[in-house]
């Protein structure tokens, strides 16, 4: 499972494309919308947040790692996108 950008799909002029109209209702087939699902960037990676995070902290004699809370939060906040 991925988190992916709701904006990207309410944006997406290439989803608008796939639309189609029977009888005045739009609708879209299910393998386009699944296609296209699969094809949108993740919008959050864990994988990279999880390196940066271990990256970034220092190791300590006695607490073994250690990472200031607000560098944490600001890693976090960046998803692992930069």
């Amino acid at each position: 499972m991925r988190l992916i950008d709701a904006d990207a799909i309410t944006k997406s002029k290439e989803l608008a494309k796939k639309v189609k109209s029977c009888s005045l209702t739009p609708y879209i087939a299910v393998d386009d919308l699944l296609e296209f699902i699969d094809n949108l960037p993740t919008a959050y990676d864990v994988e990279k947040v999880l390196a940066e995070l271990d990256e970034q902290a220092t190791d300590t004699d006695v607490f073994g790692k250690l990472l200031y809370l607000q560098d944490a939060i600001d890693i976090v906040k960046r998803g692992g996108v930069e």
